[in-house]
């Protein structure tokens, strides 16, 4: 495979052009032949933008986390959230609205010792009801190291009345409230390669 800037019917090449190439995969009979992994069909959620958020590459999309280089799960950064009890709260600058053909959210998590818990909140506010409307799920840290989570959405429970998986306001994650154990042991956990699992 070769790529070229110059011939082939190119023209003549900018100076100024730079081209990044990222993700590489390729595809046999609707297989992607490095991971055996059926391909999903694109969806307006799959561009540029949404992958490198979903991928923690630029930490500025998030509230209550930085980037981390240290040995990241996938690509140069991870999203870090260090000190659990100082920083309670991350969020989402920006999130896919329209999950409605999505069944969990999958994503990689480092812990520096296992313990402790953080709620995963997904926000739907309905202005017919009074207070935040949303959908949580509990999720344990009992490991060290990287570790995949998926997070079901047909778990997922019901706080209030939310509009519903198709108006989604943004996601949230707490380390305290939302049902869980007190705790004073601050934790440093680093997020990467988020992805949404469609039905």
């Amino acid at each position: 495979l070769t790529f070229a800037s110059t011939g082939y019917g190119t023209g003549t090449p900018s100076d100024e052009t730079e081209l990044v190439l990222d993700e590489m995969e390729a595809y046999s009979a609707g297989k992607a032949l490095e991971t055996g992994k059926a391909a999903a069909p694109k969806t307006a959620t799959d561009d540029h933008a949404t992958a490198r958020f979903l991928g923690f590459e630029d930490a500025s999309n998030w509230t209550g986390l930085s980037a981390d280089s240290v040995e990241p799960r996938e690509g140069l950064l991870s999203g870090k959230w260090d000190d659990t009890v100082t920083t309670t709260r991350v969020s989402s600058r920006q999130f896919p609205s329209d999950l409605s053909d999505v069944k969990a959210l999958r994503f990689w998590l480092h812990s520096n010792a296992a313990g402790g818990a953080f709620a995963f909140i997904l926000l739907s506010e309905n202005d017919q009801t009074e207070g935040p409307d949303y959908y949580t799920a509990t999720v344990p840290v009992t490991w060290t190291g990287w570790k995949q989570v998926s997070v079901d959405f047909r778990d997922l429970k019901r706080t209030r009345n939310p509009i519903g998986f198709g108006s989604i306001d943004g996601l949230k994650m707490a380390s305290d409230s939302y049902g869980l154990p007190e705790t004073r042991t601050a934790y440093t956990w680093k997020f990467d390669g988020m992805e949404l699992v469609r039905e």
